[in-house]
Parts: structure tokens; C-alpha cells; sequence
């Protein structure tokens, strides 16, 4: 450290800049003398001979500890790797950072460009070990007095909260009470703009209408006039902003307690938003159309309420009703006498016979709004928080039945994948759709089920009672489908369930049994010849042919339909290309190939193509064999085989020793 030796001139034609932070808008307002001392630190830089100064004054307000983001130091550190700074002034070490990865690598990138690290007092240079030494030793202190802060103001929150006193900052509406704790303001007027933001919105559903209609009716919000102390306020007109802070802040709704430490379990100091297990009300009852049922009340306001049903006991009711005999299994049916009429009646449970059920039962049982609230308008509305669709297989023989099942488990363990996925549910599943995508197989007992996950909807699928394969789809979120959630929307979400458990039902059927036959595949391996156009061979072995029908695959899954272009971008990477090296001549061939050969078909009137049900079997074939069987099986039994102990490497190398010997002793050795 230096305070007289003069800096050379090469580092004086540099800029010098002054660093200004103060943390908090607080201390930015309030603390205006070290404001003013931080920018007294131009005149020290044109004092040690610096021309060019300025100033980066954009993190005022902001915590130099790291866990918020500075612009201004970023633009500080990108003019030193630019080599455009001769010197950094900052009041002391603090200003600059309050972490060791910060200052530490700011010291690293003044001493590349020996840069100059100026304050009250002195001058430092960065290349030389005992200013180095010095300054770190600075940055050390900083970084340790603000966790000596930091503990002493989380000691003295706790000691305040195991009294009873601390005082957390609340938004407009609030206000604590010496006495009560905390409470509504009693400005009646403050109150009053706050319930009509919330009141508007349930009327209007929209923040922006919401904002509209206020100002249409010259409505004014308070402002804090008093430097954010919360107690003085001027009444402006409303704007966006606030009704967006109004809506959004979860203080105004919700469960509040002191946070607890993921870690050590303990708690600390600062109110967070929760959850809380509240009393509910549950009432068990019996439906002469519906069977058992429950509704559930929840103790506090607005009273939200469950209503459970299961379908398979209304149509238990109804068969009954109707006299038609059957056999029920746990909550299906094995058998009935009339399976049309029993298909009839599971279609007409409707939306409006589950809302005349929720309307019949809520003036029986106690509710939760008294008259005058039901008289003003307020009343229960259903919508779905969860449906399950079930499709229930009864086996001939339950036991060859549940052997099926264990081996469609083993050929479907990738049914999770997103490719897959996407199939079974017929969504478009890309990078950015969220969710987690799973296949999970559990065993309850020696009872084993596979469970297959988009999203939040789940298929399981078990062997039930030892008797059926029950396919079940259960939609936990009806956005998942872009559907709405009232009742209205049950038929639409009926379709998706039903038709997501076929789907699952054909993909495994074609996946357990896709064997094309010895005449259809010797057809493979020959050109053929359709209405005087003539197609290549589709033979097994090639390794384009095989890239095809992965390809085939890929569009069935993902996208359904594909063009000339998807084709050309997809196979490229399987043949180790880029697209732009296959021609389109070439890819036209592959088309023509694939659409005599009866694998793919052309949508009429539009240049896209889709895969046949003969493609798929053959494609689901072809890849299947090749990638389990053959190509593994070769590189086991290879010569230069990873793991030549491999039962089956063992075996072949034994018939091959065998089959020599017997050459050699039949004097036949080649």
C-alpha cells in the first residue's frame, strides 16, 4: 500500500470509476452523509491524477453478500477484463462486495491489468504480494462483520419472537396493535378498496378488468407517504401495479407460521405461508341411484366441500333397479345378463345427474351458508379436482391371464418415456412440457401393477382379484388437457380417459404379439411391383431399412403424421449424416419403398404420410429383432466379445470345439 508513490502513467490514461452502494432502499434514503461520502471519491481520483472518471452508482439499494444481483459490479468486472480501468475507488471494502467469491475475483482481474483498488486510505496494487495480503485480509473482515450481523439480528428476531413482539412488515390493510397483535387498519376507507379489488375480481375474473372498472368508477389507492413506515398515505389514482399486489400478495388469504429449517428442524424467525391441517366435516350417506357416497366440509371459510362418488356403485343401483342380473367384482362388475344395457347405463351418468345428487343432499345435510347468504346469491358450483376411468377385462382363464400380464409388464417397462407417452394420451409431448414421465412397476403382496405418469395423470394397471386386467386413468388435473374444470367438461374428459386406456391396451397387444408371418416377411425381402411401379426390397439386415422404421416409430408416437422434410431431418442422425447430405431424390425413393410395400399410406389431397396398422406391426417387428436379438446376440457370441463368460458365449464356443473335433475325426477338417 501506497499513499505517495505516483501511478504510472499507462494506468492514469485508464478511467477511473467510483463505486457507490449502499445496501437497502432504507439506507438510500435515510443515510444520505454516506451517500454523499461515496461520491466525494471523484475528487480523490482526480487528486492521484486520474482524467477520466466515472461513476457506477446502479446498486444502490442493493446487498453485496451475493444473493441478489448487481449490474453494476457486472459492468464494473466487464471494463476490467476489457483492460478500460486504471483504478477502482470504492469508500472501503464493504461497498465493493460482501463475499469472498466476489471481491477475491475482482482482486484477480485487477491484477491481470494492474488496476489500482483505492480508498481513504491509500493506494493498492493488486500484483504486489503485501497489498494483496492486505486487501484480503480486508475482504475477509467485510465478509465476517456481516455474518457477525447478520447473527446478532437473528438472535435478537428469535428473542422477540419467543416473547411475543416481533414485528414483521404487513401490507396495506393491516397494522399492529400494541394489544391485540396484529389486525385490520381501522381507516375504514382502506379497508373498503381492498375488499372491492377482491370483490371485482371474483365478478369480473380479470386484473385488467378489474383496473377498468375502478377507474371507470374514479376510485383512488393509497400511497405511503411517510418513506415506507406505512402509517401516512396519499390517495392517487389506482393503477395496474397495485391491483396486481393486491391479487397477488398471500398475506390476504391463507396460513401463516414462523418457518422451519429443511435441515436442523429448527425454527426461525420469519413468518412464511403454510398449510395447516383445519377441521373437516364428513358426511357418510347412501343414494338410492348413486349407492354410498361422502361429503366433505371444510370448517373454514369459503366452506369448500368434497363430494366422492363411485361409479361402479351407481351402476350397481341401476342394474338392480332394472332387475338385470350380475356378479360384482370388489368396485367392477365380472358379469352381467345384459351387457348392452349395462354399457347403456354406465354412458348416461352425466354431469347433470352428479349436480341434481349435490343439490338433493345439500338441503338434507347441515350448510354451510346460512339463508340470507343463499338468498344473496352464493352456492356451491362443481367442478372435477380428480376423475378415474376404469376398463375392466374379465380373463377366461385368470391364469394364463396374469402370466400375460407379467410378461406385457417386461415389454412395456419404457411406456413412461415421453415418446411413448405421447401415444397412449395422443398430446404432443416436446422439451418444455412439464411434468415427470415414469414407468414404475410396484408388487403389493405378489400382486404386481404398472403405473404409467404424465404429467399429473396417472394409468395404473393391475391384475384385479386375480380375475380381470383393470386399466385405470386417473385425471388429477384437467389442464393437462387444456379442458376447464367444471363439471360441464365431464364428457370431453371421459373421451381422453377411455381412450388412453385402449390406446395402452394396443400398444402392449401389438408390442406382445408382433409377429408378421413367413410369407409377409419373404415379401419384405423381394421388390414388388403395384399398378406398374416398381419398389425395392425392404431387407431386414440393411441398416437404412432399419433407420426407417425406427423413424416410422418416432412419427407414430410423437406426431402422427409426417412429410418429406421430417423424414430427411429424422433419419439423417441414425446414419451418422446431416440432412443437407441426403438428397431429396433419395428420400422420395424411401417414401415410394415404404408405401408399395404397404407400411405407409398418403393422406389425400395434402403431401403427408402416415404409418398403416401393417407398418407398425412390421416396424415393431423389425426394430424389436433386430436391437434385442440379433445385434446383441452377435456381439455375445463374437470373437472379441467384452464378457466371454456369458452362459450363452460359453455354449457356443463349446458346439463350435465340438463340431471341430468330429470334423477332425472324421479326417473332414477343413
Amino acid at each position: 500500500m501506497t499513499s505517495s508513490e505516483l501511478i504510472p502513467a499507462t494506468v492514469l490514461n485508464r478511467k477511473a470509476v467510483v463505486y457507490v452502494r449502499q445496501s437497502t432502499q432504507s439506507q438510500v434514503m435515510t443515510n444520505l452523509e454516506s451517500q454523499r461520502r461515496q461520491y466525494d471519491l471523484v475528487e480523490v481520483a482526480r487528486q492521484r491524477g486520474f482524467v477520466d472518471v466515472e461513476i457506477i452508482d446502479d446498486d444502490l439499494g442493493r446487498s453485496a453478500s451475493g444473493t441478489v444481483a448487481r449490474p453494476g459490479f457486472d459492468r464494473l468486472v466487464a471494463w476490467l477484463c476489457a483492460g478500460k480501468v486504471g483504478a477502482v475507488l470504492c469508500f472501503d471494502a464493504s461497498r465493493l462486495a460482501r463475499n469472498g467469491r466476489d471481491w477475491h475475483h475482482l482482486l484477480e482481474l485487477c491484477g491481470l491489468v494492474e488496476a489500482r483498488v483505492i480508498d481513504l486510505d491509500g493506494v493498492y496494487n493488486p500484483c504486489r504480494p503485501n497489498d494483496r495480503l492486505l486487501l484480503g485480509m480486508k475482504g475477509s473482515i467485510s465478509e465476517f462483520e456481516l455474518g457477525v450481523l447478520r447473527a446478532r439480528m437473528l438472535d435478537a428476531a428469535r428473542s422477540k419472537a419467543s416473547r411475543g413482539e416481533l414485528r414483521l412488515s404487513v401490507p396495506f390493510g393491516y397494522v399492529w396493535h400494541r394489544e391485540l397483535g396484529l389486525g385490520f387498519d381501522p381507516d375504514l376507507r382502506l379497508q373498503e378498496v381492498i375488499r372491492l379489488i377482491f370483490a371485482r375480481f371474483r365478478q369480473l375474473g380479470s386484473a385488467r378488468q378489474v383496473l377498468l372498472s375502478m377507474m371507470a368508477d374514479q376510485i383512488h389507492f393509497p400511497r405511503p407517504s411517510d418513506e415506507g413506515r406505512m402509517t401516512n398515505f396519499e390517495w392517487m389514482p389506482i393503477r395496474y401495479r397495485n391491483v396486481i399486489a393486491i391479487l397477488k400478495n398471500p398475506f390476504y388469504a391463507g396460513v401463516y407460521v414462523y418457518g422451519r429449517s429443511k435441515h436442523t428442524g429448527g425454527t426461525y424467525p420469519w413468518i412464511v405461508e403454510s398449510t395447516a391441517m383445519v377441521n373437516h366435516y364428513y358426511f357418510y350417506c347412501v343414494d338410492e341411484d348413486f349407492g354410498p357416497f361422502f361429503l366433505k366440509f371444510c370448517s373454514y371459510f369459503p366452506y369448500n366441500a368434497k363430494l366422492c362418488i363411485n361409479g361402479h356403485e351407481y351402476l350397481k343401483r341401476q342394474l338392480a333397479k332394472r332387475g338385470v342380473a350380475f356378479e360384482a367384482l370388489d368396485n367392477g362388475i365380472k358379469s352381467c345378463a345384459d351387457p348392452k344395457l349395462m354399457q347403456r347405463v354406465c354412458d348416461e351418468l352425466s354431469a347433470g345427474k352428479i349436480d341434481r345428487l349435490l343439490r338433493k343432499w345439500l338441503k338434507r345435510l347441515p350448510h354451510p351458508f346460512p339463508p340470507r347468504d343463499r338468498a344473496a346469491g352464493y352456492r356451491y358450483d362443481l367442478s372435477i379436482l380428480q376423475a378415474e376411468f376404469s376398463l375392466t377385462q374379465v380373463l377366461d382363464q385368470p391364469v394364463t391371464g396374469r402370466i400375460f400380464f407379467e410378461e406385457v409388464i417386461r415389454e412395456n417397462l419404457d411406456i413412461g418415456r415421453p415418446s411413448q407417452v405421447s401415444v397412449v394420451f395422443d398430446r404432443k409431448v416436446s422439451r418444455r412440457t412439464p411434468g415427470r414421465f415414469r414407468t414404475r412397476v410396484i408388487t403389493d403382496g405378489v400382486v404386481p401393477s404398472l403405473h404409467v405418469d404424465y404429467k399429473k395423470t396417472r394409468i395404473k394397471q393391475y391384475h384385479k382379484e386375480g380375475q380381470a386386467l383393470r386399466t385405470e386413468t386417473t385425471i388429477n388435473d384437467t389442464r393437462d388437457f387444456a379442458i376447464g374444470r367444471r363439471i360441464e367438461n365431464l364428457p370431453e374428459l371421459r373421451k381422453i380417459g377411455f381412450a388412453a386406456n385402449r390406446r395402452l391396451l394396443d400398444v402392449q397387444r401389438i408390442g406382445h404379439d408382433c409377429f408378421i408371418g413367413e410369407a409377409a416377411f419373404q415379401d419384405m425381402q423381394r421388390p414388388i411391383t403395384v399398378n406398374d411401379q416398381r419398389a425395392a426390397a425392404l431387407r431386414f439386415a440393411d441398416p437404412r431399412v432399419q433407420a426407417l422404421l425406427h423413424v416410422l416409430l418416432l412419427f407414430l408416437l410423437v406426431q402422427g403424421t409426417f412429410t418429406h422434410k421430417d423424414v430427411r431431418e429424422h433419419l439423417a442422425p441414425l446414419l451418422g449424416k446431416k440432412p443437407s447430405q441426403l438428397t431429396p431424390g433419395r428420400i422420395t425413393y424411401d417414401l415410394r419403398r415404404l408405401r408399395l410395400h404397404g407400411l405407409t399410406e398418403r393422406i389425400p389431397k395434402t403431401h403427408r404420410y402416415r404409418i398403416t396398422p401393417k407398418g407398425l406391426r412390421t416396424a415393431t417387428f423389425y426394430t424389436g429383432l433386430y436391437n434385442r436379438s440379433l445385434r446383441t446376440g452377435l456381439a455375445v457370441i463374437s470373437p472379441r466379445a467384452t464378457n466371454p463368460e456369458l452362459p450363452i458365449a460359453k455354449s457356443i464356443r463349446a458346439a463350435e470345439a465340438a463340431v471341430n473335433s468330429w470334423y477332425q475325426q472324421e479326417k473332414l477338417a477343413a
